[in-house]
């Protein structure tokens, strides 16, 4: 890992004081060190000419360390000692880079050649290069606010797990921690219009939340009704195959919504009082010793009659279990 502090991402605005904690770090070289001799430079960037600070790089200690836990623990760092501190309001809003001339730090034989110039041995050192920042006070205080309310956001959103989520539950809060990450801040808007999309994450995750939590509780209900039917056919299927067989049909038809990805609330809870039924058609069926039963739409200008023996008129418009003919069926 190698890079500079503050970092010089594309579009990031900065205020000028941060440039005070100008630091390069890597844990690539097997030492960093610098020639004290080498002058950096912090120039405009549209004309290098114009230099605003000069400095030299020194060796990070302890305390400049602790300050980035992201760090490798092999990672080495060197911070510019500026010839005058920057100010807020020093610099102007505009494009700035601290340029490095080349050999301006280098690895642990660079160290021993700058200790003695006689030194013989091959040193890894840097090219000349230019590290750019935008200075811009306004902007880079509406950014960092921006970038805490993010944060803020991001921990939010890791707070909606609830124990006993599913997979599909974390899947969503991982997402719309990325989505949060993704945004970046939009300098034609003010910082409540950005915090706003944000928000609307946020906001999307609760709604997607209640939804699969639904399907979730819906789903395990489905299951506790594949688990008591399974259980049952495993029961009767010695005495009583041909209602087992019966049932079993039931039970792979409530499998398959189970197992399907597309299946809503209301598939599911459709399929656990179909099971529902088959189940207690089975068990009537056993009871009253009328053990012929099957799955179906109905038989168009039969009689029916509830299992308590009361004659319908026509046929049911209601799902359930009802008798034709000496035989149970079930309405889906």
């Amino acid at each position: 890992m190698s890079g500079v502090y503050p970092e010089t991402v594309y579009g990031m605005y900065h205020t000028d004081e941060s440039l005070n904690e100008f630091t390069i770090y890597s844990n690539q070289y097997n030492d960093l060190v610098a020639d004290p001799r080498r002058v950096v430079k912090l120039v405009d960037n549209s004309n290098l000419d114009n230099v605003y600070r000069t400095g030299t790089l020194v060796e990070c200690t302890a305390d400049d360390y602790a300050k980035h836990p992201e760090w490798p623990v092999d990672t080495k760092a060197l911070k510019i000692v500026l010839n005058a501190p920057i100010k807020k309001g020093d610099l102007p809003t505009g494009h700035y880079a601290f340029v490095l001339e080349a050999a301006t730090f280098g690895d642990a034989n660079f160290r021993a050649w700058l200790a003695d110039n006689s030194f013989q041995g091959l040193c890894v050192v840097n090219s000349r290069f230019a590290y750019d920042y935008i200075v811009n006070n306004d902007a880079a205080s509406a950014s960092t606010a921006y970038s805490d309310y993010k944060i803020e956001k991001k921990l939010v959103a890791t707070n909606r797990a609830q124990e006993g989520d599913s997979q599909e539950c974390a899947a969503l809060i991982t997402a719309a921690k990325a989505a949060i990450d993704a945004l970046s801040y939009d300098t034609t808007k003010s910082l409540d219009a950005n915090k706003e999309l944000v928000d609307a994450i946020i906001a999307k995750l609760d709604a997607d939340l209640a939804v699969q939590r639904d399907i979730d509780a819906s789903k395990a209900a489905l299951n506790k009704v594949i688990a008591d039917a399974t259980a049952y056919v495993e029961s009767i299927k010695g005495e009583h195959k041909a209602l087992a067989d019966v049932l079993d049909i039931a039970i792979n038809a409530a499998k398959a919504k189970l197992s399907d990805v597309t299946a809503t609330k209301s598939d599911l809870d459709s399929a656990k009082q179909t099971l529902d039924a088959a189940l207690e058609a089975a068990k009537q069926a056993i009871a009253t010793g009328i053990e012929e039963m099957e799955v179906s739409g109905g038989v168009e200008g039969a009689t029916y009659y509830t299992l308590d023996g009361r004659k319908l008129d026509g046929k049911p418009t209601k799902k359930g279990v009802y008798i034709v003919n000496g035989r149970k069926v079930v309405i889906k």
